[in-house]
Parts: C-alpha cells; sequence; structure tokens
C-alpha cells in the first residue's frame, strides 16, 4: 500500500493535523477502508506516518501529536490484537 499516498490527502501535504479539515477526514476515511481491506494495523500507520512526518522535517512533538490522533481514530477499526482474526473487523 502507498502510505503515503494517503496520508498527504489526509494531512493536508503534512502541513496540518491528521484528518483536522472536513476533505482531511473524508480522505481519512478513505484510508482507514484501505487499511481494512488490507488488513493493515494502527501500529503500521503510525509507523507510515512517523516516517511520511520525519522525512518533510516535520517536529517530534508535531509527530507526536499525530500519532494520538491516529491512535485514537483507528485503533478502534483496526486492532493490533486481532490483525489475523478478521472477525472482529468492522468495515465502513
Amino acid at each position: 500500500m502507498d502510505h503515503d499516498f494517503y496520508i498527504a490527502k489526509c494531512m493536508s501535504c503534512g502541513t496540518s493535523n491528521f484528518a483536522e479539515h472536513h476533505i482531511d477526514k473524508i480522505e481519512a476515511a478513505k484510508y482507514l477502508q484501505a487499511c481494512l481491506d488490507s488488513n493493515i494495523q494502527t501500529s503500521e500507520v503510525q509507523d507510515a506516518v512517523k516516517t511520511y512526518l520525519k522525512k518533510n522535517g516535520r517536529s517530534q512533538e508535531f509527530i507526536q501529536k499525530q500519532m494520538l490522533l491516529i491512535g485514537s481514530l483507528f485503533s478502534a477499526w483496526l486492532s493490533d490484537d486481532c490483525a489475523e482474526d478478521d472477525s472482529n473487523v468492522r468495515h465502513i
């Protein structure tokens, strides 16, 4: 999966918080669905966002804030505990 493609759309190319604006929320929902379809876990999304933001020169404080936002938005849907068992996966 091309995480950078989705991340850029969810964060106004890294210039705003994750899913901060209305259009970013719509793109985050698309990213979430792509992650569900590919059995991707929250931790993989967070790692991809960290890498993306580091490449784009964002501060550690900003990156940590994004990890909290992503965790609160995605963790209920993308469980690191049941990645192999999709009986607990909720599709949107």
